[in-house]
């Protein structure tokens, strides 16, 4: 079983209204998943791309595109990313709207379509067994 595994989301600041600096709030989807996962013993490290000056090595990185403005920051740093991780996940609004697009542009191994807790926990534990040959993964 995987040691732990990391999930990426990326907050934006640069949109305020009155064009003040927002205070972001917990990224809740994220947080979901790593409950989900920690509930079946896998352990979560969650890391915002947008303070990280580099991306540590997983064994599976995950990542959580919330909105299609927050996409180009992904892509932008996406082979730093994919060069660090056998398996890359992505989910999010972004990915359920644009899968097809969203695999390709970001190289990824799994797309995950609407609510990912159970894909993503279900992922994660047949790697190892049955090593999943499907590139879209929807509502296992």
């Amino acid at each position: 079983m995987i040691e732990e595994i990391l999930l990426l989301y990326c907050s934006d600041y640069s949109v305020a209204r009155f064009g003040k600096r927002r205070k972001e709030f917990p990224p809740l989807g994220v947080l979901y998943l790593a409950a989900a996962c920690e509930e079946k013993g896998i352990k979560v490290v969650i890391k915002d791309l947008a303070t990280m000056n580099s991306v540590p090595s997983y064994k599976v990185i995950g990542l959580s595109i919330g909105s299609s403005y927050i996409y180009p920051a992904f892509k932008k740093r996406i082979n730093e990313i994919r060069a660090q991780c056998e398996i890359l996940l992505v989910g999010g609004q972004h990915s359920t709207l644009y899968p097809k697009e969203t695999l390709i542009d970001l190289n990824a191994d799994y797309v995950l379509i609407g609510e990912g807790e159970l894909s993503l926990r279900a992922i994660i534990s047949a790697w190892y067994a049955v090593k999943l040959k499907d590139k879209c993964i929807q509502r296992i």
